[in-house]
């Protein structure tokens, strides 16, 4: 097809006939030789219509020519990087996949592990630092399509390697990251000796080098920017010393790590990943050999900026304005390539984000947001030691997760269960804590009727989750620090995502109901006509 986008109309303002509701049955779309996922970062599903009439480019593409479910949602409590791209694609709930954070406590090594080296082992040939999907139980589309044909190929690349991984599954034919310390792209031992030629080519172009002397500045006038905050928005974080526009590099005087990691918080990073990407599907004849191929790309620059800034920053704006452009520039790539006809897109993201406290809002400005945990598990242990002896009772809090000291639970001869349960009131008591749930209510299959009842028990793993899990009140940021903002809650604001298909079969409209991230995968494969694990979580979404 030739690609053209200037001159649709922006369907994300468009109502149709009906709203169709997403268990309608579906039926194999011919064609389609090549699937494309595409998770932006904390993307919250605000910013598809915040700025759709800003749009010109790829995002106005896909609201033209894609189905738009408009209430889609990363349906678990633990709303974070690994947690979200492990949904995706595997159609599996963190209670089942066992990725509960980007990293958790292992009570076995008594330290934090990361999800993509946490079950790699620790003795010397063991790969404990080689970043694999070892940690993830569980099976993606990636999987499944090459295990109903060999000859289809799975590529994924990220910035992260988390993202990256979690995409590509098992056996992916590649997965690649970026590398901070050399401006590159990488890979692991896991999935292979070394980069393919055309990754190394890429590479030896130096392709970071080329963006040293260049400047982050508004791609579109300063007055297009009034429906965001003020650039010098207090509470803001800084980039480079700065929390306002233009933002340059100003260290070195040449590329060093320093600089590379710098790149990574820049739009200019989102480029790489795009430009890597087309050396993907150029030199693998991605879609064009008679196989069904999967791309997964995960950009996350968005996700840099938005710690930094917030999600009503004029810098989350222009991030998005420049997306925009960049995977315009990449759909007609493909176009060129691929055709587009032929290519199956699903736009989504893993987490939103919480504001910030010092952007006002219809109750103002949130004056109590910014609080640490730390001081109150202190509180807790004193007084967990005040009603059983001596402790530590509490061995590790991390990330809203409780891990109690089962040798002292031991020792004292008291029941964990009632150690859970006065811990969980004692937390009930602190400021910032809204509710807790504990193991052995997340064990027992009989929830008590909460709305976060369900998110959480997605979000619990009895192998690598707490004993304790806690939700913090709304709009509380813990673990933020002074500025900037963070995710990682069950609330709205970070829950609810994009969700967009686009392609072969796809008939463009708004779905209203209520989906879930884990849908993705095996609508997807519903479509392909392959087998997916009987046991997921998600369900296909009637596309047709």
């Amino acid at each position: 097809m030739k690609y053209i986008c200037g001159t649709v109309l922006l369907a994300l303002s468009i109502q149709p006939a009906a709203a169709q509701k997403p268990d309608q049955a579906s039926a194999r779309p011919p064609g389609i030789s090549l699937v494309l996922v595409l998770a932006v970062d904390q993307m919250r599903a605000d910013y598809l219509t915040r700025f759709q009439d800003q749009f010109s480019g790829g995002f106005r593409y896909l609201a033209a020519r894609g189905r738009i479910y408009t209430d889609a949602h990363q349906e678990h409590s633990c709303t974070l990087t690994a947690v979200g791209h492990s949904t995706i694609l595997t159609g599996a709930f963190p209670s089942r996949s066992g990725i509960i954070g980007n990293d958790w406590y292992d009570r076995n090594r008594k330290r934090v592990v990361p999800a993509v080296t946490a079950a790699a082992g620790d003795g010397p040939g063991a790969g404990a630092r080689i970043p694999s999907p070892r940690a993830l139980h569980a099976t993606t589309l990636g999987d499944w399509l090459q295990q109903q044909n060999p000859n289809s190929k799975v590529f994924t690349i990220s910035r992260k390697d988390r993202a990256a991984i979690m995409l590509g599954g098992q056996h992916p034919s590649g997965v690649f990251w970026y590398a901070p310390a050399t401006g590159t792209f990488t890979t692991s031992e896991y999935y292979a000796n070394g980069l393919p030629g055309w990754a190394l080519a890429y590479n030896s172009t130096r392709p970071a080098n080329k963006y040293f002397n260049k400047t982050w500045e508004r791609v579109d006038s300063a007055k297009a920017y009034t429906r965001s905050s003020p650039d010098d928005q207090e509470g803001e974080g800084r980039l480079m010393g700065r929390r306002t526009f233009p933002y340059r590099y100003s260290g070195s005087r040449r590329p060093t790590s320093e600089f590379y990691s710098y790149l990574a918080s820049t739009p200019f990073m989102d480029e790489m990943t795009l430009e890597l990407a087309e050396r993907a599907v150029r030199s693998e004849q991605l879609g064009k050999r008679g196989a069904v191929d999967l791309l997964g790309i995960s950009l996350s620059t968005t996700d840099s900026v938005g710690h930094t800034f917030g999600p009503h920053s004029q810098e989350i704006q222009d991030m998005m304005l420049r997306l925009d452009r960049m995977l315009d520039r990449f759909f007609k790539f493909l176009d060129k390539n691929v055709d587009l006809d032929r290519v199956l897109i699903v736009l989504t993201g893993d987490h939103g984000v919480a504001p910030l406290p010092e952007v006002p809002n219809e109750d103002g400005v949130n004056e109590r947001a910014r609080r640490e945990a730390t001081q109150m598990v202190k509180e807790a242990e004193a007084l967990l030691q005040q009603q059983y002896g001596p402790g530590p009772w509490i061995e590790r809090e991390y990330d809203g997760n409780v891990y109690l000291n089962q040798e002292t639970i031991r020792k004292a001869g008291v029941a964990a269960a009632e150690v859970e349960n006065q811990l969980a009131q004692v937390l009930r008591r602190m400021e910032i804590v809204e509710d807790v749930f504990t193991r052995t209510e997340l064990t027992s299959g009989r929830m008590r009727e909460d709305p976060y009842a369900g998110l959480f028990a997605a979000c619990f793993n009895p192998d690598n989750s707490g004993d304790l899990m806690i939700r913090t009140k709304e709009n509380v940021l813990s673990g933020a620090g002074a500025a900037g903002t963070t995710h990682g809650s069950p609330y709205r604001y970070d829950t609810h995502v994009p969700l967009i298909f686009a392609g072969p079969g796809i008939t463009p409209g708004r779905v209203d109901s209520h989906v879930r991230t884990v849908d993705i995968a095996p609508t997807i494969a519903a479509m392909l006509g392959i087998p997916a694990p009987e046991d997921l979580d998600g369900r296909p979404l009637g596309i047709k």
